[in-house]
């Protein structure tokens, strides 16, 4: 059923996260309090890289208003009952806010709550203050930390462009980090259709298993980093989220049917990797990383009863890579060195050597032998290494690959797959969907030997 509008709690949250590194706390605002009955459903009954465009992780401060007011409201939030913290950005000089309806403003100094409405700036200023604006108002120096909460939830607070649930903290001394705050399953309304990209009814037991598979991933991160000031990163440092405009129906049926389910090895969470394309087959966890074996992170074949790959529709099942000898020899010396390789890499690259390779396709050891020295660099690391060009630039996007120019003017690497390859297929996971999987068989299938279970 959908929940009434209700007013936000006039009160400062009781519950004050104490954090080192403000030398002030900062609040987890609580949400108001939901009403009886059955919870509200959806409109219908990373260590890891994902499939869509990514979001940066700029913390320079925008002035990115949306231009149209005449926006529908959001749907009714998910019940749930753990808040999450999402770094929005973690080093800004100022930010920007702005909702169509009344926003309150609660301070951890007290006093009563200030109602404000339209743009509200916040900047800090060369002495270590931050002041506040709101409207046409006179500036006024707020307090850090604060939160920021829509009077009416509906309605949500835009942030660099982008519309989000639940209430913003603004904590900091120098410079200003920016929290939204909210209930984990609306969290997820605004990860899922980004890790997975724009997927069809068709297709929904894929989002279910991402859904699953980013709750695990969110509540894990919850207990590592309780002493932190944040839970989780926006960005594809922990799980891609745009927040209340990213929800699509589709994704929302998924986490809202999924409501609580998580992965378990045991009786503790899973740790849970997933990439966009493994090419046919997984990686094992200690193939990818210097980590010891784990036992559901195990090379798996990802192929269908006639022996094709369930990812293989990705368009980036294949993928060539071409450098010149000076282009890759500068990357090299750029990126080698620290613990993404051994050795001393100068002058101009002269041949690539493959040493050793995985059960699963994967380089093992890589020897990058230059004019002067060489470097040899190790699994997934080889991708820092030999940081890619074309396109948008980044990192290799596999370590699956043979070489095809190898040199002297040249270099030309053909490979597979996109991503670390550990843990869950993305792609595959959508080719398993469209070919009837269920959302736990596909789960069952990358992460071996997990059982699925509801938490509170």
């Amino acid at each position: 059923m959908e929940t009434k509008n209700r007013q936000v709690l006039w009160t400062i949250p009781a519950l004050i996260i104490g954090v080192a590194v403000f030398c002030a706390p900062v609040l987890t605002p609580s949400t108001p309090a939901k009403e009886s009955g059955p919870a509200s459903r959806h409109h219908h009954s990373r260590r890891h890289e994902p499939l869509s465009s990514l979001i940066g992780d700029n913390d320079a401060g925008s002035d990115n208003i949306p231009p149209r007011l005449n926006l529908l409201p959001l749907t009714p939030p998910f019940e749930s009952g753990d808040i999450i913290r999402i770094a929005l950005a973690r080093a800004a000089k100022s930010a920007v806010f702005f909702s169509k309806d009344s926003v309150v403003l609660c301070t951890a100094s007290g006093g009563n709550p200030i109602g404000l409405s339209g743009r509200i700036a916040v900047a800090m200023h060369n002495n270590g203050r931050a002041y506040l604006r709101s409207g046409r108002a006179p500036e006024f120096r707020v307090v850090l930390p604060c939160t920021l909460t829509a009077e009416n939830e509906t309605s949500g607070i835009f942030f660099r462009g982008h519309r989000y649930r639940g209430s913003m903290v603004l904590a900091g001394s120098r410079n200003i980090m920016v929290l939204n705050c909210l209930e984990i399953e609306d969290y997820l309304r605004g990860v899922v259709p980004l890790e997975m990209g724009k997927r069809s009814w068709q297709e929904i037991e894929a989002l279910k298993a991402q859904a699953v598979a980013s709750r695990t991933y969110a509540c894990k991160h919850l207990m590592y980093r309780k002493k932190e000031p944040f839970d989780m990163l926006g960005t594809i440092a922990d799980q891609v989220y745009g927040g209340a405009d990213a929800e699509t129906p589709e994704a929302d049926s998924a986490v809202g049917s999924t409501q609580g389910m998580v992965i378990r090895w045991g009786d503790s969470l899973a740790d849970i990797y997933f990439h966009s394309t493994c090419g046919g087959r997984t990686a094992a966890f200690d193939e990818a990383w210097d980590k010891p074996p784990c036992p559901y992170l195990q090379s798996e074949s990802d192929l269908d009863p006639d022996g094709k790959p369930y990812c293989t529709f990705s368009p980036l099942f294949e993928w060539d890579e071409t450098w010149s000898a000076d282009e890759i020899s500068s990357i090299i010396r750029m990126n080698s060195g620290g613990d993404k390789s051994e050795g001393y890499f100068s002058g101009r690259l002269r041949k690539i050597r493959v040493l050793d390779r995985f059960p699963s396709g994967r380089i093992t050891s890589c020897r990058l032998e230059g004019k002067n020295g060489f470097v040899e660099s190790r699994s997934d690391y080889l991708r820092f290494v030999l940081r890619r060009t074309s396109g948008s630039g980044g990192l290799l996007r596999s370590s699956n690959f043979t070489i095809v120019e190898n040199g002297p003017h040249r270099f030309t690497l053909h490979g597979k797959g996109y991503g670390h390859g550990v843990g869950m297929c993305q792609m595959g996971a959508v080719g398993r969907a469209r070919s009837g999987q269920s959302f736990d068989q596909i789960l069952k299938a990358y992460f071996s030997g997990t059982q699925i279970s509801r938490i509170n």
